[in-house]
């Protein structure tokens, strides 16, 4: 009984865990929240007292939870992007990329030197080549992601993921140029990511759950019912778990 008793406290104990850090996400973002609103109303002075909250609202902090999620599932804090955001921002690019190649200096006025030059116009070509070849590759990357996000299967999530990062689905902006910075992916890789995160920590629930319950049967004393007695009593054997030693 006492080994027993050792499970479901640990159990229990398990579960208090879990509401704690269910907790502790939700204090860290409206931390957050709150530092950079008061950043935000610091900045625009007067103005901002007027327009902006002065507290941090539950709808602000269930979204930075989810951003928090979403960093999780996907291996660290990302932006994302629709396919219509991460159009807009290649073709932006492809823009800046060619005035930049045309006119040979940069915002301060000076010269790029011939190698600077030769990164700018690959990476031009780069960028006009995604934004005008990739839409049927996207296409198809896209419409695999979302049947992935709900097929259960993680070979067939990991080869979406495949496909999606194959069509330029998923990037950095310190590599492409793409996005406000780090990392981005389109909505349906984010989804993907977190529907494979989900059924991962779903699997691992059920293998310690498994444990539980196999520990917890083990400590379980069965009976068998050997009858009743003249004054109805019913009466019962006890035995002892399975693999245990029996009585003497």
């Amino acid at each position: 009984m006492a080994r027993r008793r050792g499970v479901l406290e640990r159990e229990e104990e398990a579960e208090k865990e879990k509401r704690r850090e269910t907790r502790t996400l939700r204090d860290e973002a409206r931390h957050a929240l709150r530092e950079q609103l008061a950043e935000q109303r610091e900045a625009a002075g007067e103005e901002g007292e007027q327009l902006l909250p002065a507290e941090v609202s539950e709808v602000a902090v269930s979204l930075e939870v989810q951003k928090r999620q979403e960093a999780l599932a996907c291996g660290g804090q990302v932006e994302v992007l629709s396919r219509e955001a991460l159009q807009q921002a290649e073709s932006d690019l492809a823009i800046e990329l060619e005035l930049q190649a045309a006119n040979g200096i940069d915002s301060d006025g000076r010269d790029f030197s011939a190698a600077d030059l030769e990164g700018i116009v690959a990476r031009r070509d780069l960028i006009k080549h995604r934004r005008d070849t990739f839409g049927p590759a996207r296409d198809a990357a896209q419409e695999g992601l979302r049947a992935a996000a709900s097929s259960g299967d993680a070979a067939v999530m990991e080869a979406a993921l495949e496909a999606a990062r194959a069509a330029a689905l998923e990037g950095d902006c310190d590599e492409d140029g793409i996005g406000p910075g780090g990392r981005w992916v389109a909505a349906e890789t984010r989804d993907v990511y977190t529907a494979l995160h989900e059924m991962h920590k779903y699997r691992d629930e059920r293998v310690a759950e498994g444990r539980r319950q196999l520990e917890l049967s083990q400590t379980i004393v069965r009976t068998a019912p050997l009858g009743r007695d003249r004054y109805g009593r019913r009466h019962w054997l006890p035995q002892p778990p399975s693999g245990a030693p029996g009585p003497p």
